[in-house]
């Protein structure tokens, strides 16, 4: 019988597949002389983005894709699908965000580009909320250790779930969206965020 982790890595990779399908179907359509590894600069990505965009309300809803992708001859189950799976944070919409990274990315073995691009958008919040823009690196342990101890409120050297909520409330995300944040930063999946994970963590690269 497999057991759970590998079923856990069959149904990552599967996700990965229908990202990618995301990803190469709208560089065909939208991008057919670009260049030829299929690279996009930010001005392409805005457009083509803005182009899905039919509402022109900032976000891509099911209806959009499915407008486009029935055109590309993808089944409405197939798209239903792929749209699930590119709505990284759960939401409902794809944000630009969630666009912008789902074509910068390929399929690799690492983790899911849904965990990756959640536990960036932490990233994002802490250096927005606590670091000093002037001074901190990302190289800079000395400031994220300072950093850590502003969010570690027990002092216990893990970051719990609680903690973890306070940033991400304070920073005005969603319920839902803060409870798949903190699923993704349980590296070791032992409830909490040690400074080891942190530092793994905060020295993401941009995507």
């Amino acid at each position: 019988t497999a057991s759970w982790k590998t079923m856990g890595k069959a149904h990552d990779k599967l996700k990965s597949l229908w990202q990618n399908k995301f990803r190469t179907e709208i560089i065909k359509k939208y991008a057919k002389d670009g260049p030829g590894d299929g690279s996009l600069s930010e001005n392409n990505l805005k457009e083509i983005f803005q182009a899905l965009d039919l509402k022109k309300n900032g976000v891509l809803e099911l209806e959009e894709i499915m407008t486009v992708f029935r055109d590309m001859g993808i089944t409405e189950e197939n798209i239903r699908t792929i749209f699930e799976c590119a709505d990284l944070d759960g939401t409902g919409v794809i944000h630009w965000e969630e666009f912008r990274a789902l074509m910068r990315e390929h399929i690799n073995d690492g983790p899911g580009l849904q965990v990756r691009y959640l536990q960036q958008r932490f990233k994002s919040h802490v250096l927005n909320n606590f670091a000093d823009k002037e001074t901190t690196t990302i190289s800079d342990r000395s400031n994220l250790r300072e950093i850590f101890k502003a969010i570690d409120l027990k002092g216990n050297g893990i970051l719990d779930p609680h903690e973890i909520r306070v940033v991400l409330r304070s920073a005005g995300e969603q319920e839902d969206v803060i409870s798949r944040i903190i699923a993704s930063l349980d590296l070791d999946q032992d409830g909490g965020v040690s400074w080891d994970n942190f530092i793994e963590i905060m020295n993401m690269a941009d995507k």
